[in-house]
């Protein structure tokens, strides 16, 4: 099993307990995967608004931590077979902040554009979940501070744990 499943069955484990997702259905309700990709688009510009890329490293762990949860329940297991690399070879000149933070906020539009175009959109967009985690994945990486991205995402795991149902006045 790949980390991304590790993750992935352990974040819907945790959301599920506090009440996240366990009426997800979205050809009964069309807003629902909007309103799930509005949330990963939220945790982007969380990450745009932090003082510095190292305080910005927990927004993109919430990035991938939705992305997960989001494909998850689009498809049970799907992550077992994916790592947090995608078959691209990222970019590692010099680090663009700024234009990291643009090319993930475009990811998370083309997501919801294939979501509301496509028939037959559930591989479409789980790619595009695996896109915005490889490039989260990265830039964690990349400015990290101290911290591998597993241990930021374990640590969100943890802290979603304590945390009580339905907490945060989310509505999805």
């Amino acid at each position: 099993m790949s980390i991304l499943q590790e993750l992935a069955t352990e974040i819907r484990e945790v959301n599920a307990k506090n009440g996240w997702g366990v009426d997800f259905n979205p050809t009964q309700n069309r807003d629902e995967i909007p309103s799930y990709i509005a949330l990963i688009h939220s945790e982007i510009t969380e990450a745009w608004q932090a003082q510095s890329p190292r305080e910005a490293i927990r927004e993109l762990g919430d990035v991938v931590v939705r992305c997960l949860d989001l494909g998850e329940l689009l498809q049970t297991g799907y992550w077992a077979e994916c790592s947090p690399e995608f078959a691209f070879t990222p970019d590692r000149r010099e680090a663009a902040w700024a234009s990291d933070l643009m090319n993930l906020h475009g990811f998370a539009s083309q997501a919801l554009e294939i979501y509301r175009k496509v028939d037959d959109y559930a591989a479409l967009l789980l790619n595009r979940l695996h896109v915005l985690i490889a490039h989260a994945w990265l830039m964690m990486e990349r400015y990290h501070a101290g911290q591998q991205p597993e241990q930021v995402i374990y640590e969100i795991i943890q802290k979603n744990r304590t945390r009580g149902y339905r907490h945060g006045g989310r509505r999805t």
